[in-house]
């Protein structure tokens, strides 16, 4: 698998069930504020606070504020 990158704006609602990635993942928050679950608790981010998460890892990310979010992000394949 090669590198990948993107952006998503999720919505203000309850997050999805987290699936695990096969890839490893860095979100970057650059516009609003989310509310991060890594499966260690509620953590809020803000504007260019930073995700990483493993390849296997699982999190869940939504929108906490009134601006849009907006979450730019990067996967890579894992590292053998």
């Amino acid at each position: 698998m090669s590198e990948a990158m993107g952006m998503t704006t999720p919505q203000p609602r309850p997050a999805q069930p987290a699936e695990a990635l096969g890839v490893s993942r860095l979100l970057l928050v650059a516009a609003g504020q989310a509310i991060a679950d890594i499966g260690a608790g509620n953590e809020v981010l803000g504007r260019l606070d930073r995700l990483q998460v493993p390849a296997g890892g699982r999190a869940t990310v939504r929108d906490d504020g009134p601006e849009t979010l907006r979450l730019p992000w990067i996967d890579a394949p894992p590292l053998d």
